[in-house]
């Protein structure tokens, strides 16, 4: 869509859900990303399921949706993935997710096969079961515990991985570590949240960005489970790989607040905005 805008096109978005990216966003972030793409001029037709596409041989002319018929020249689906299995299907065994099912040594259940990648499925610490992360980060660390264990023999672990992804659009920066509180209850992890909106600088600095976070945490065991963030500012990236460092890391959330964190104005504001929502769950 960011492209599609830039290039001078009219953008029109349909998902049968509520709010964008609802599978990965809660609904405070949700509900930014939504006045971000709109303010953009993107056409939103949220909750409106898409029924048909008319047209010739000459290619698309109209989508056919609940909310009527949409002219377009052109239609992009995105309405997700499956891992592709096939070379293997009967050779090793496929787990819950139907990617290929490994060991911490990225070994299947046939000897002298490794896999890694995309066709896996890794374990997930946080949920304690099985997930499939097709994901670039996920893809070369499997990768390269799976080359190094089928030279050399078990030499290298991959001890899991949690779901860290970022995107951006429009000079907007989005992702998350780990899950949503939504997910966390769906996982039975019985959780609570705190949500805040600040700055990347100090009030007195002229040129700020503005900041969102949303932390889950993991009530009976004090450990963040979960970290959103959505920024006008590429820091957000920065500040999610600190989430994840916090959450595979398993350290407390008082452990987190007051971690020494360097603070130059022009950078970064005196309170990591991570360690501020945590505040607010201790009340500090």
């Amino acid at each position: 869509a960011d492209s599609l805008l830039r290039a001078g096109k009219k953008v029109l978005l349909f998902d049968a859900a509520p709010m964008p990216l609802a599978k990965y966003f809660d609904p405070e972030l949700a509900g930014i990303i939504h006045s971000a793409l709109s303010e953009a001029g993107v056409e939103l037709h949220l909750g409106e399921r898409i029924n048909g596409l008319r047209g010739s041989r000459n290619g698309v002319e109209c989508i056919e949706a609940e909310g009527g018929c949409y002219k377009v020249d052109f239609v992009f689906f995105a309405t997700g993935a499956r891992p592709n299995v096939d070379l293997v299907k009967g050779i090793v065994e496929l787990g819950k997710t139907g990617a290929i099912k490994v060991n911490e040594y990225m070994e299947t259940s046939a000897p002298g096969i490794y896999a890694a990648g995309d066709a896996v499925e890794v374990y997930n610490p946080l949920t304690g079961g099985p997930q499939w992360m097709p994901q670039a980060g996920v893809a070369v660390k499997t990768g390269l515990v799976a080359g190094i264990n089928a030279a050399l023999g078990r030499r290298v672990a991959f001890k899991g991985a949690i779901g860290s992804s970022i995107s951006a659009f429009s000079g907007y920066y989005f992702g998350k570590a780990g899950l949503t509180e939504a997910e966390a209850k769906a996982a039975e992890i019985d959780a609570e949240s705190a949500y805040i909106s600040t700055s990347d600088r100090p009030l007195y600095c002229a040129k700020r960005h503005s900041l969102h976070v949303k932390v889950v945490v993991d009530k009976k065991t004090s450990r963040i489970v979960g970290v959103q963030i959505v920024g006008n500012t590429p820091a957000a990236a920065g500040y999610l790989e600190l989430a994840a460092a916090l959450i595979q890391g398993g350290v407390s959330i008082e452990d987190a607040v007051f971690i020494d964190y360097p603070h130059m104005p022009l950078l970064n504001n005196y309170w990591n905005p991570i360690s501020l929502a945590l505040r607010r769950l201790l009340r500090l």
